[in-house]
């Protein structure tokens, strides 16, 4: 992902994040309607003949669909109708609420001057929880006098599943202000369930984690990409046999 320039205006650079991912993921939440349906009429069922113990499993079976299906939803509303533009005075945003798993930035229509800007910080964040360490670099301008605008980040660093580095448009906004692309200390959030339920994300004034907790922290983060690696090899293996 980068800004490209706009061919009908001089030193104008537009960044348009591309609808394909939001596609994937609506495809995939329709995919999810199946198991949705059987869970609720296996619930249905075995509480008409008095299984019990099926019911609670149909149950816990729904909630997890439920729960995976909420964290789509929330997905692919954050990648819908994104972009931000690079003017001569200042830069356009054009944002959607749910950017962020753990974060919870409104929708943003905002013109921000390059003299309001004192600084685009990033950060990395990890936010564990009882399925592990998830580790993300969180983007956001910090404006004088001003609250502080979330941008976008970067997810499931350290992992297969990791997404496009989105820091060299976080550079490009820093450049166009003049001001520092400042990297500011690791903080820790907390994870919930599956970054979907129960979940906090630091303040932004945090305090330094301690350098052996930064190192446990990423200990706990290799070992979650580890697990990753192994379930998605499981899911290959189970759709092969």
């Amino acid at each position: 992902m980068k800004f490209v320039d706009d061919q009908r205006s001089a030193g104008r650079r537009v960044w348009v994040r591309p609808v394909g991912p939001a596609i994937v993921d609506g495809f995939v939440l329709l995919l999810f309607a199946v198991p949705l349906g059987l869970f609720v009429f296996g619930i249905v069922y075995s509480v008409q003949q008095g299984d019990r113990g099926l019911a609670l499993l149909m149950l816990a079976l729904l909630a997890f669909v439920v729960l995976m299906i909420v964290y789509l939803a929330r997905d692919m509303i954050g990648k819908l109708a994104a972009s931000i533009t690079l003017e001569e005075t200042g830069v356009q945003l054009r944002l959607a609420p749910m950017r962020s798993l753990i974060h919870r930035p409104p929708r943003c229509r905002e013109f921000v001057p390059y003299c309001e800007i004192r600084s685009v910080d990033c950060r990395l964040e990890a936010y564990p929880s009882f399925t592990g360490t998830m580790m993300q670099r969180a983007y956001w301008l910090d404006r004088v006098d001003r609250p502080e605008i979330f941008l976008f980040e970067d997810r499931a660093i350290g992992t297969l599943l990791a997404g496009e580095a989105m820091g060299s448009i976080a550079q490009e906004i820093a450049q166009r202000a003049k001001v520092p692309l400042l990297e500011q200390p690791m903080a820790q959030g907390r994870g919930g369930i599956m970054g979907v339920w129960f979940t906090r994300a630091p303040p932004y004034a945090q305090k330094p984690l301690p350098a052996s907790v930064q190192a446990r922290i990423w200990r706990q983060v290799r070992r979650t990409a580890n697990l990753v690696v192994v379930a998605l090899f499981l899911v290959m293996l189970a759709w092969l046999l």
